[in-house]
């Protein structure tokens, strides 16, 4: 299917490694009770949550992120996958403000958020609002949308607005 706008370009137009996991040693994976990946990608980062998560664990996701940050290049992208997270309580969404706020000033210039659940999805609007960072974020519902990928990387990339 041809890109629909100027400067959009399809998966496979993107760099072959566009996706390829860069080796850092504070790299967490999902498995072995965590619930949260973090992988460096030519593009910024790759978040990934899943299931129920404990503040413990988001405070966890938080320590990982700011040292990892700190090598971090003046600007970059993030995808955000949480198509299987649960809503957050209310003590795990705090880790997550200063989160927000850290990749921010750390030059994140765009984010890319993949739902499939609107609870989630309105709890993550809510707090990119009050963290200040809304403008810079878009969400896509991997539920409804096949091209949810395309849309996310096209938003990353090329700032391809998918409200638009």
């Amino acid at each position: 299917m041809p890109p629909h706008h100027k400067g959009e370009r399809t998966i496979e137009e993107l760099p072959e490694d566009h996706l390829a996991t860069v080796e850092v040693e504070t790299t967490i994976g999902i498995g072995g009770g965590q619930m949260y990946a973090i992988n460096v990608r030519e593009y910024g980062f790759e978040l990934t949550f899943e299931g129920f998560i404990k503040a413990e664990e988001m405070e966890a996701w938080l320590r990982e992120s700011e040292a990892i940050l700190m090598d971090a290049p003046e600007k970059f992208g993030v995808l955000i996958d949480m198509r299987t997270l649960k809503p957050l309580p209310d003590d795990a969404q705090a880790h997550v403000h200063t989160g927000q706020k850290h990749y921010r000033k750390k030059g994140m210039d765009r984010s890319a958020v993949v739902v499939s659940h609107p609870v989630t999805k309105m709890q993550f609007q809510r707090i990119a609002r009050e963290t200040g960072i809304y403008e810079w974020e878009r969400y896509f519902d991997a539920s409804s949308r096949d091209d949810w990928e395309q849309a996310a990387m096209n938003w990353i990339l090329d700032q391809v607005d998918p409200d638009l």
